[in-house]
């Protein structure tokens, strides 16, 4: 699972979702112990940074190409 940190006052903090609390029977103001189960500080995974061209390359060839996708009704919840 993975949870993203932030600022609290002069700290940081970590919300737990509500479905992990239920699992671990955890409720408001209960008392937890937090151990570090190697050396290592784990760090922020990177998001990988896409250029067009590259995902354009990587697209299936073939596809049909669609003159009126402009005028097309939505389908879901487009916002234009």
């Amino acid at each position: 699972m993975k949870l993203k940190l932030k600022k609290w006052g002069n700290s940081a903090a970590v919300r737990l979702p509500k479905k992990f609390l239920e699992e671990l029977n955890l409720k408001i103001g209960d008392s937890i112990d937090l151990k570090i189960n190697d050396a290592s500080v784990p760090h922020p995974e990177s998001k990988p940074k896409y250029k067009l061209a590259y995902l354009l390359s990587e697209s299936a060839d073939g596809l049909p190409v669609i003159e009126e996708w402009e005028t097309m009704p939505p389908v879901g919840k487009e916002i234009i």
